[in-house]
């Protein structure tokens, strides 16, 4: 996908446009990175990514946490 840096785009295309899923562009939402309006900048991902050379998705992504809310289900332990 050709785009410019300058141009505003959605989660979808912002991960198309770093090559990435768009889970990635969420785990960048989690830690800090700014979407006004749903909408950022190829150039402002660019910069956000260098400033932060050791960001990872795996907190993000972890599966080994316990759902909002806790156990709620009927082998619930007190």
């Amino acid at each position: 996908m050709e785009t410019s840096r300058t141009a505003r785009l959605t989660p979808k295309e912002l991960a198309a446009a770093l090559g990435r899923s768009r889970t990635y562009v969420y785990a960048m939402r989690a830690q800090g990175f700014r979407m006004p309006g749903n909408m950022a900048t190829l150039q402002q991902a660019l910069d956000w990514l260098e400033r932060r050379p050791r960001f990872r998705t795996t907190a993000y992504c972890r599966t080994d946490r316990p759902p909002p809310g806790g156990n709620r289900g009927p082998n619930r332990q007190n």
